[in-house]
């Protein structure tokens, strides 16, 4: 799992050995969480297995 920023929200990128296999976006107002998008399409998750991955360390 990395965090992520998906369509403007924050939220995080599942991985599976093959790639990404979900997203998920919270839309936060305040300090509560007020909707989450989650996507498991694999044809709406084609482009996210071509953005960058995150360094090995985990740091950016």
């Amino acid at each position: 799992m990395r965090f992520a920023t998906i369509n403007g929200l924050p939220g995080v990128i599942v991985d599976g050995p093959e790639g990404p296999v979900q997203t998920a976006a919270f839309e936060i107002e305040g300090d509560v969480i007020r909707a989450l998008y989650v996507v498991r399409n694999p044809d709406k998750l084609r482009h996210v297995a071509t953005a960058s991955a995150p360094h090995e360390s985990g740091r950016e």
